[in-house]
């Protein structure tokens, strides 16, 4: 992938078990794990008929360089946004470029 088309930063965020008051396991992402360069935008309609095999909800599309250990299981803040990562496509095998398939996530899950 050419430099050029990954014009946004995003910072990607590693999920922490804890365990609440209660005893109850909760989920926090406390700090940041890598601050990427991306492209992000929405999935057309070809792509979410394609992504529908991974996440019916999926609605936005980020490709990053290659990173090592990224899972569904993190999330991705791009602005004042944060969205869940649905599905981690290799675009090319041999570690180039990643596609994310992320849908938003409200303001008050974080």
């Amino acid at each position: 992938m050419r430099a050029g088309l990954l014009r946004q930063r995003v910072i990607l965020k590693a999920p922490t078990e804890t365990l609440d008051a209660a005893g109850q396991s909760v989920i926090t992402y406390p700090t940041d794990t890598a601050t990427v360069w991306a492209r992000v935008e929405p999935l057309t309609g070809r792509e979410l008929k394609e992504a529908g095999a991974f996440a019916s909800e999926a609605t936005l599309k980020v490709i990053i360089r290659y990173c090592s250990g990224l899972t569904s299981k993190y999330i991705i803040v791009h602005g004042t946004r944060t969205y869940k990562i649905e599905a981690v496509l290799n675009l090319m095998i041999g570690r180039k470029d990643i596609k994310l398939l992320c849908t938003e996530l409200p303001a008050s899950a974080v």
